[in-house]
C-alpha cells in the first residue's frame, strides 16, 4: 500500500461473397506466406532499445543493417510484452504485442524472431480466445504457424485450433448477407492488425470491399421496396456508408501506403462515400507528398475520425474500429516524421500512440528532436506531459524496468527544460519529473537513487513534497538532523506559509522528528503549531475536499496529545466531509484502518471498511482494508462480522491485489504469498502478513523479528513499515496535554 503514489495521473482468410440474394460462404484459410528468416545480427540489450526503436521508426540506417536492427527491436519489443503476460498484466501484454507488430510493414516480419518468442504469441491467444475475438485469434495462430516444424505435435495443435476456429465461423454464418459480410470484414480487419503479411491486408482489403458493395446493395434495393428492412441490416449499412471508405483506406494507410489507399478508392464504390477533403488530401500524399502533404492529412485524418464515438447517440455504429483508427493514423504520423522529424504535431500523435502499445521509451526522443526546433514554453510542456504520463503509467504497472528507460531517454529533453530561461514557466517542469521518478525509485526500495533525484529537483524547483520525500528517506537512515532540516526547508516555502493544512502537517513531522531525538519540550511545542494551523485550516475549508484534509491532519494531532474523543470526532466529520472527495475517503480510510490495527479498534476498522465498500473504492485500497479488519478481528479474538470476507471475495484479479486477497481467504498459504511476489514492495508486504499471521498464532518472537526487518525496510513509502514500526514501539500521547484554553470542536 502506498503512501507516495507516484501516480494515484491506450486470419481470417479471404472470404468469397455474393451480393445478390444467396448466402456468403465461411471464408478458408488461405495460408500465409512464411516470414522471411534472417539470422538475428544481434541481441539488443535494454538500455539501447530506446535508441534503436527510434532508428526503427524514422527508417534511420545508417551503417547498421535495418532488417537486423528491425529485428533485434522486435524481438526485445516481444520479450517486453512476455514480461507483461508473466506479470499477470494481460491487457498489456496484448497492447505490447500489437506494438510490435505496428512497426512491421508487410514482408518485414521474419520467422526466426517468431520462432525465438513462440511463447508469447500463445500467451496472447490464450487471452484473446475466450474473449470472442475471432480476429485476433486467427492472426495469432497464423503467426504461430511459422513457430512450428512441419508435422509437429505443436503445429497439430495449432492446426486443430484453426480448423475449429473455421467450423464455429461457419456454423454462426446464419444472419442475412449484409450482416455476414460486416462480421467477417471485422474479423478480418482484426486479423490484418495483427499479422502484419500480404495475406491478412488483402483478406482485410477484400472483405471490407465486399461489405462495402453489400451495403450499396442493400441500399438500392430498400429504396425500391416496400418492405421495411431488419434494423440490423440498416446499421450495418448505414455504417459501411458512414466510415466504410474510411475502414478501407486504413488498413493500407496503417502501413503509410498511400498509393494503395488511394487506389482502394478510385477501383471500387468507396470512391462515392469517402469525404472529398481526405480524398483530396490522399492525392497529393500519393503524388510524392513531403512532410507537409502527410501532415495535412493526418489532420484531416483525425478531423474526420478522431472523434470519440457517442454509443447514446449511435456513434459506435458509425465509427471506425478504435484500433484500426490508432493504427492507421500511426502510420501516417510516422510517415510525415520520416519526411520531417523536427515535426511536433507529428511526433505527438506517435509519442502517445507509443505510450498506449507498451513502448514508452521512444516518445521523449520523438518528442525531443521536435521541440528542439520550436522551443516554446507550451510546446515543451506538453512533450514533458506525455513523459510524466508514460512514467506514471509503467510505475501503475509495476514495470520498473519501463518506467526507467523511459526516464533515461527523457534526459536530453529534461536538460533542454532545465535551462535558466524556462524556470517558472513550464507545467509540468522537469523538476517535477525528477520527483515523480524518485517516487518510482522510492517504491522499488532504491533510497539513494531516489535522493540523488529529489536533490536535483530541488536545486531546479523547491517543492514541498521533494522535502518531505527527502526528511522521509533521510530518516529511515537514521540521519533526523538532516531530516528536519527538509522540513524546515519545506516550511520555509512561501506556497506553504500560506497553506495552513500544509504547514500543519509539516509542523506534525516535525514534532515526530524531535519526539526520536528526545527534545520533548521543543516537540512540545511544534505539536502546539500544528494544532493551530489544523483548527485555521478547518475555518478556512472551502471545499469538502479541503475540509476532509483538514480534520485528517486535526484527528491525528489530537490523537498525538491522547485526546480519543476529540480523535473520533474529527475521524466523523473527516468522513462525512470526504463523500464527494473520493481521494480524501480513500487516505482517510487506509489511515483510519492501519491506525485501528495499531491500536486493536475493532469497530473503526468495520467504519473503514464499510465506508469504503459504501464509496465502492478501487481493490486496491479496499483490499488492504479488509485484511487489517481480518487481523484486528483475529488479534482480538474476535467473531468476524464477514464484512472483510466479503470484500475480499469481491476482488477479481490475477495479479498481486488477487494473491492478497486469496491469502486472506485462506486459499494461499504464507510461504506462498511469498514465493508470488516480485517487486519489492511486494516482498516487504508478504513479509509483514506472513510475520502478523505468525503474531496471532503466538509466535511473537518470531514475528516480532520479521516486523524489524519490515521496520528498517527501504520501502518507505508502504504503510504497513509504518504500522511494523508503530507494532514494535506503540506511540505515546504527549505528556503535556492539550493547551490551555484550547476549545477543541
Amino acid at each position: 500500500m502506498r503512501l507516495l503514489s507516484a501516480r494515484r495521473v491506450l486470419s481470417l482468410s479471404v472470404a468469397t461473397f455474393f451480393l445478390a440474394g444467396c448466402g456468403a460462404h465461411a471464408p478458408k484459410t488461405v495460408p500465409a506466406a512464411p516470414p522471411q528468416e534472417v539470422a538475428l545480427t544481434f541481441e539488443l540489450p535494454d538500455d539501447a532499445f530506446a535508441e534503436s526503436l527510434h532508428a526503427v521508426l524514422l527508417d534511420r540506417g545508417g551503417e547498421v543493417d535495418e532488417a537486423g536492427r528491425l529485428a533485434g527491436v522486435l524481438d526485445k519489443q516481444l520479450t517486453h510484452a512476455l514480461e507483461r503476460f508473466d506479470a499477470g498484466w494481460h491487457d498489456r501484454g496484448l497492447a505490447t504485442l500489437q506494438g510490435a507488430m505496428l512497426l512491421v510493414r508487410p514482408g518485414e516480419l521474419r520467422a526466426e524472431v517468431l520462432k525465438k518468442n513462440a511463447r508469447v504469441l500463445d500467451q496472447a491467444y490464450r487471452h484473446v480466445a475466450p474473449k470472442g475475438d475471432e480476429g485476433a485469434a486467427l492472426a495469432l495462430l497464423n503467426l504461430s504457424m511459422a513457430t512450428t516444424a512441419e508435422g509437429s505435435p505443436e503445429r497439430k495443435e495449432v492446426e486443430e485450433k484453426l480448423h475449429a476456429l473455421e467450423r464455429w465461423l461457419e456454423d454462426t454464418r446464419t444472419a442475412s448477407p449484409l450482416e455476414v459480410t460486416a462480421r467477417d470484414q471485422r474479423v478480418a480487419a482484426a486479423r490484418a492488425l495483427l499479422e502484419p503479411t500480404r495475406e491478412a491486408h488483402d483478406a482485410a482489403r477484400d472483405a471490407t470491399i465486399a461489405w462495402i458493395e453489400q451495403a450499396v446493395a442493400f441500399g438500392e434495393h430498400a429504396h425500391s421496396s416496400l418492405v421495411r428492412p431488419k434494423r440490423e441490416q440498416t446499421v450495418e449499412a448505414f455504417r459501411a456508408f458512414q466510415s466504410g471508405a474510411g475502414t478501407l483506406v486504413a488498413l493500407s494507410l496503417r502501413h503509410g501506403d498511400v498509393n494503395t489507399a488511394l487506389l482502394d478508392l478510385e477501383r471500387t464504390p468507396a470512391r462515392q462515400l469517402v469525404a472529398p477533403e481526405l480524398h483530396r488530401r490522399l492525392e497529393i500524399a500519393a503524388s510524392g507528398g513531403d512532410a507537409g502533404a502527410f501532415r495535412s492529412l493526418l489532420a484531416a485524418w483525425i478531423e474526420l475520425f478522431g472523434t470519440t464515438p457517442d454509443p447514446d447517440r449511435g456513434g459506435s455504429e458509425i465509427a471506425i474500429d478504435p484500433e484500426l483508427f490508432r493504427a492507421a493514423t500511426w502510420g501516417i504520423a510516422r510517415e510525415a516524421l520520416r519526411r520531417d522529424p523536427g515535426a511536433l504535431d507529428a511526433a505527438m500523435p506517435v509519442a502517445l500512440i507509443s505510450q498506449q502499445v507498451g513502448m514508452p521509451e521512444v516518445a521523449p526522443l520523438l518528442l525531443v528532436e521536435a521541440v528542439e526546433e520550436a522551443p516554446e514554453p507550451r510546446f515543451l510542456s506538453a512533450a514533458l506531459g506525455v513523459v510524466l504520463q508514460g512514467i506514471a503509467y509503467e510505475d501503475e504497472s509495476d514495470d520498473l524496468a519501463s518506467a526507467r528507460r523511459t526516464f533515461r531517454a527523457a534526459e536530453p529533453l529534461l536538460t533542454l527544460a532545465s535551462r535558466p530561461e524556462s524556470k517558472g514557466k513550464l507545467q509540468p517542469s522537469a523538476a517535477r519529473i525528477r520527483i515523480l521518478m524518485a517516487a518510482v525509485e522510492m517504491k522499488a526500495g532504491q533510497l539513494e537513487a531516489a535522493r540523488a533525484l529529489l536533490e536535483e529537483a530541488v536545486r531546479e524547483e523547491g517543492t514541498a513534497d521533494a522535502y518531505v520525500m527527502l526528511s522521509a528517506i533521510e530518516r529511515q537512515a537514521g540521519k533526523l538532523d538532516r531530516a528536519l532540516d527538509n522540513v524546515d526547508r519545506a516550511l520555509a516555502l512561501p506556497q506553504v506559509k500560506q497553506e495552513a493544512t500544509w504547514s500543519g502537517e509539516l509542523s506534525l513531522t516535525r514534532y515526530d522528528l524531535l519526539r526520536d531525538t528526545g527534545a520533548d519540550e521543543t516537540a512540545g511545542a511544534e505539536l502546539a503549531k500544528a494544532l493551530e494551523q489544523a483548527l485555521v485550516a478547518r475555518e478556512r475549508a472551502k471545499t469538502p475536499g479541503a475540509h476532509a484534509r483538514a480534520e485528517r491532519l486535526l484527528s491525528r494531532v489530537l490523537e498525538r496529545y491522547g485526546d480519543s474523543a476529540g480523535t473520533a470526532r474529527a475521524v466523523e466529520r473527516a468522513y462525512i466531509a470526504a463523500t464527494s472527495d473520493r481521494r480524501q475517503l480513500s487516505a482517510l480510510a487506509i489511515d483510519e484502518a492501519a491506525r485501528a490495527l495499531v491500536r486493536k479498534d475493532v469497530a473503526a476498522a468495520r467504519l473503514a471498511l464499510t465506508r469504503a465498500l459504501d464509496a465502492n473504492l478501487e481493490d486496491e485500497d479496499v483490499v488492504y482494508i479488509a485484511l487489517w479488519l481480518m487481523l484486528v478481528e483475529k488479534t482480538t479474538n474476535t467473531p468476524p462480522d464477514g464484512t472483510a470476507t466479503t470484500a475480499l471475495a469481491r476482488i477479481k484479479n490475477d495479479r498481486w491485489l488477487g494473491r492478497l486477497a486469496s491469502w486472506g481467504l485462506g486459499k494461499l498459504k504464507d510461504q506462498d504469498l511469498l514465493e508470488a511476489a516480485r517487486t519489492p514492495h511486494q516482498k516487504t508486504e508478504a513479509l509483514f502478513y506472513a510475520a502478523m499471521a505468525r503474531r496471532i498464532s503466538g509466535a511473537v518472537g518470531e514475528s516480532d523479528a520479521s516486523l524489524r526487518e519490515i521496520a528498517n525496510s527501504p520501502n518507505i513509502d508502504l504503510v504497513e513499515v509504518r504500522i511494523a514500526k508503530e507494532l514494535l514501539d506503540p506511540p505515546k500521547p504527549f505528556p503535556g496535554g492539550l493547551p490551555k484554553g484550547t476549545k477543541i470542536p
